[in-house]
């Protein structure tokens, strides 16, 4: 079965780990708190949640101190999807609500053969 990450509530295993590399930075915020409260639903108590997105100290974007960055306008990723890369800061206030913050950090990571900075957040369910 192919989902789209819009589809997520229609899932009815539970898990106890979710792991999700580069994905959030392509959910526009609007869609984010639906996008999470859908992984929350997704896990069993005290499951654990990592999460790896863009930050938007991304060298690619040049724009450093910028809260949100968005690929301009007519420049798509492969895939055909928007970018949206958040601050640390926007990403630990996105979690807190659902989630206790076990660890986070920003790390530096290779794809697609270039250095990125990105958000780490390891989540555990809250209740």
């Amino acid at each position: 079965m192919t989902l789209n990450v819009k589809d997520l509530n229609k899932i009815r295993d539970k898990f106890d780990f979710i792991f999700e590399w580069a994905i959030l930075h392509h959910i526009m915020p609007e869609n984010r708190e639906s996008y999470l409260r859908d992984i929350k639903n997704l896990l069993n108590n005290s499951g654990k949640y990592l999460s790896i997105c863009f930050n938007n100290q991304n060298p690619d974007f040049g724009m450093k101190g910028v809260k949100l960055r968005i690929l301009p306008e007519g420049v798509k990723m492969p895939s055909g999807t928007k970018l949206y890369y958040s601050s640390f800061e926007e990403m630990e206030n996105l979690f807190k609500n659902n989630f206790k913050i076990l660890d986070s950090k920003l790390i530096k990571m290779t794809a697609g053969g270039k250095d990125h900075i990105g958000n780490y957040f390891l989540l555990e369910k809250k209740e």
